[in-house]
């Protein structure tokens, strides 16, 4: 965040006026906090002081390299697919570069990718390891055909075979 000014707070009714702050960037509200009001301390039944700070995480994200760094979707009413496969890659492939690799290949109906499993001992060959991939799959237009689900498992496997060696379990 380039320009940032912390100053004094109204306190809004929820903040002691005496003790509050804002943060700005610009005319953008950012954070604002201090002691808790007295009319809260009543509500509340204390009589000891208490900080708290409320963010706008939205705004924030907003302005961060002036861009928003947080994406909302819509929520599909058609049902995610879920697809586990186990492959052998060799001990020096990171976790990170397999996920990234899949990323890379820009599925429409891919949704999440996920590492849940990582295995090496006697049933694999010296300097490999088996890991397990969970896909998840979802289309906003409709329920996935089976087709549809097998054909981006096949890109994927191509993609990790191609880039890394690696073969099916």
């Amino acid at each position: 965040i380039r320009e940032l000014s912390i100053l004094p707070g109204t306190g809004g009714g929820i903040f002691d006026p005496d003790s509050g702050f804002t943060v700005l960037s610009g005319e953008v509200l950012l954070a604002e906090g201090g002691l808790i009001s007295d009319k809260l301390k009543l509500f509340y039944d204390t009589e000891h002081d208490i900080a708290a700070a409320r963010f706008f995480l939205s705004d924030i994200a907003g302005i961060v390299n002036g861009r928003p760094r947080v994406r909302f979707v819509p929520v599909t009413k058609f049902p995610a697919v879920k697809r586990d496969i186990s492959m052998v890659f060799g001990n020096e492939t990171a976790a990170g570069e397999i996920t990234s690799a899949v990323k890379s290949l820009s599925l429409p109906i891919l949704e999440e990718t996920v590492v849940f499993d990582m295995y090496r001992g006697r049933q694999l060959e010296e300097g490999k390891k088996a890991v397990g991939l969970r896909f998840t799959l979802k289309s906003p237009g409709g329920t996935l055909k089976d087709e549809e689900v097998q054909e981006t498992l096949n890109s994927i496997i191509s993609c990790l075979s191609e880039k890394f060696g690696a073969y099916l379990r």
